[in-house]
């Protein structure tokens, strides 16, 4: 999914906006990276466009649930993004937990075969693809399971689930927290989601760093990363059965248990 931001840079500090960049690109990268790997953020490219008075600045992303993404950065206590929210502040006026917390508003909508509608219609996420990004959030690191009783039904059976888990919600915080302990830096992004009917298929992925037990297995400090896809049955907005698919060889591999040909 594509986030565009577009705002006017203050005036006299486009050249501040091309060093906070420049410094993007060469001494801040790799926090730059950690963070867009964290957030879900394929790409990213930014803009300055000349206006008749002053300098517009462009910021495209490319990710995976941009409004996560945003409500992440703007509540970081990490230093790189404590940093970046005060350059966008200070030199486009950006304010990204005010963005984060204020939908927008569809005040157009237009095809080819009509204009839908001109109305100001609050922008929400009810429909049955904000499933797969509840989901998600389900598995990143620091996640209140509470979150588990509002995302699946008392009767949830996870298709596919490791013998001697309990049913329903309660199986489910078991097995969030086994991932939780061994990869306390557990993150979660959704690349695609398909709806019909009453059923809900993401793909998605994962990663983290081995640092707690993990069905037995000790500590290896390796990362892993890995993709897979869920499809979910959703009743009244809440999953009700889950199948999943994902690559537990490719995860092996990575933590030393099984030798690359395998």
């Amino acid at each position: 999914m594509v986030l565009m931001l577009t705002t006017v840079v203050f005036p006299g500090r486009a050249e501040a906006w091309r060093r906070m960049c420049q410094e993007l690109l060469g001494a801040r990268a790799d926090q730059l990276s950690a963070t867009a790997v964290r957030l879900g953020i394929r790409s990213q490219r930014v803009w300055l466009a000349p206006l008749a008075r002053g300098e517009l600045a462009v910021i495209m992303f490319d990710m995976a649930q941009p409004a996560l993404a945003l409500a992440d950065l703007a509540a970081s206590d990490v230093p790189f993004d404590r940093w970046l929210r005060q350059q966008l502040n200070h030199l486009i006026g950006i304010d990204l937990a005010a963005l984060a917390a204020t939908p927008g508003e569809l005040v157009l909508e237009w095809t080819s075969d009509s204009v839908i509608s001109t109305r100001s219609t609050p922008m929400t996420t009810t429909d049955t693809t904000s499933i797969a990004h509840r989901w998600a959030e389900l598995w990143n690191a620091g996640t209140d399971l509470a979150i588990i009783d509002e995302l699946v039904t008392p009767d949830f059976v996870a298709h596919g689930a490791p013998p001697g888990l309990p049913g329903g919600s309660a199986g489910l915080k078991v097995m969030a927290q086994i991932f939780h302990t061994a990869f306390p830096d557990l993150y979660s992004g959704v690349d695609d989601v398909i709806t019909s009917g009453d059923r809900v298929v993401e793909r998605f992925h994962v990663g983290g760093t081995h640092r707690g037990d993990f069905f037995g297995i000790p500590p290896s400090e390796r990362s892993m990363t890995s993709t897979g896809v869920n499809i979910f049955r959703v009743v009244d907005g809440r999953v009700a059965e889950l199948w999943s698919n994902s690559d537990d060889l490719g995860v092996m591999r990575q933590l030393g248990l099984l030798p690359d040909g395998m």
